[in-house]
């Protein structure tokens, strides 16, 4: 409506379907306890049977349905101002999908199941990264389906070819998704760079949470390899044999076979330079935890010169040196108008102003117990993030320093 007869762009970003898990809806919750068989009143308490038997996670999905269908109603009665005689729905490119696979449990409580897909949420296997994705538009044909590798990052590459819009050549080489255009319409069977390349692989990156979550993954052709970080041990599943579907639960660890051997090495050798190429962090250890297996590096000094905006640290040195060494500038203490980084908000800066938020490399001493930088200006404070050569990591303080400094 805001747009009169312009173009419009929608996005619509659903808390649902989250933790916690409720509902205001009443007869929607009624309407799944008698589904599954629980007495209605609910009684205070978590939900743990196993599946899909969490009526207030039913009832959750059902209101983003309904919501979904609002907007399609919205489209289908309302004429196309640009389009005489046609309606919006019949002009309008609809993206369906989720940012991860459900959430099977928090604490105590059962959310969902993903079945037969392993694990869900926070994961690198299937239940974790492989989700829903519906298209519909005016040039995508009814009933169509692509079974190709298919990332969210295509989006953005995707609706600019959809809206006939563009953006500088240099930035376009910049972006990691690919043009999916062709497919979803049918003129294409596979998904192609702009040099005509074919897509034959996507790598995942999770070196969070639990130790059995830390691992990177690689999808490719058939096969789908893990490497946790925490071991550097290697899992190798066949997702599919010849496009038929074969072990799309990730039961069988062909990792030990030696036939898969050279399968193996392959995917480990693709994954590790991927992983190299785009600069992915950790995991490392933590200081802090205790009992820990090796000392870990102490912070002597940290120092900053104005006359030449030099931020220096120096280490303790009875204990191990640096391996790695960052700097992430931070806004002032106490501003409220924090700088755009990498989540948004706050003032916009020059584009050619220091990121807040991002991490800088900073250079490393000879006998690696130093580290400095110099700081850009614009910046008001900084933090030193260190990997020493025990794999922890270890943050300096927050050092202030004054935009005008």
């Amino acid at each position: 409506e805001e747009s009169k007869d312009g173009p419009f762009f929608l996005n619509m970003w659903h808390w649902m379907v989250h933790w916690p898990v409720l509902t205001r809806n009443g007869d929607l919750l009624e309407y799944y306890c008698d589904k599954m068989g629980y007495p209605f009143p609910l009684k205070p308490g978590v939900m743990t049977r196993a599946g899909q038997q969490n009526p207030y996670f039913g009832a959750m999905v059902t209101t983003v349905d309904w919501s979904l269908g609002r907007v399609v109603d919205y489209l289908k009665k309302t004429d196309d101002p640009r389009h005489p005689g046609k309606k919006l729905i019949e002009t309008t490119y609809l993206f369906f999908s989720s940012d991860n696979g459900g959430a099977e449990q928090h604490a105590k409580e059962t959310i969902s199941d993903n079945y037969p897909l392993k694990y869900g949420k926070t994961r690198t296997e299937e239940g974790g990264v492989r989700v829903p994705m519906v298209v519909v538009g005016p040039t995508i044909p009814a009933g169509a389906h692509f079974d190709g590798l298919v990332n969210q990052l295509d989006y953005f590459p995707t609706i600019l070819k959809l809206a006939g819009a563009q953006i500088a050549a240099e930035h376009q080489k910049e972006l990691s998704g690919l043009d999916i255009s062709p497919v979803l319409a049918g003129l294409a069977q596979n998904v192609v760079d702009g040099e005509g390349a074919e897509r034959t692989s996507l790598f995942w990156h999770f070196p969070h949470n639990h130790w059995s979550t830390m691992k990177s993954a690689i999808r490719e052709g058939d096969f789908k390899l893990y490497k946790q970080h925490a071991s550097g041990s290697y899992e190798l599943y066949r997702l599919y044999k010849n496009g038929v579907r074969t072990d799309l639960e990730e039961k069988i660890d062909l990792a030990g076979d030696p036939e898969y051997a050279p399968v193996v090495k392959r995917l480990a050798d693709h994954l590790d330079a991927s992983l190299e190429e785009n600069h992915a962090r950790g995991p490392y250890r933590n200081p802090d935890y205790s009992p820990k297996p090796k000392p870990s590096a102490a912070i002597a000094e940290s120092t900053f010169d104005p006359s030449d905006r030099q931020a220096r640290l120096r280490l303790d040195p009875t204990g191990p040196a640096i391996a790695k060494a960052s700097l992430l500038y931070l806004p002032e203490p106490g501003s409220k108008n924090v700088p755009r980084g990498p989540h948004g908000g706050g003032e916009v800066p020059d584009p050619d102003a220091p990121q807040i938020g991002v991490q800088m490399p900073a250079k490393i001493s000879a006998d690696g117990y130093s580290a400095a930088a110099t700081i850009p200006e614009g910046v008001a404070a900084y933090r030193f993030i260190l990997v020493d050569t025990n794999e922890f990591q270890i943050f300096g303080d927050m050092e202030a320093i004054g935009r005008n400094r």
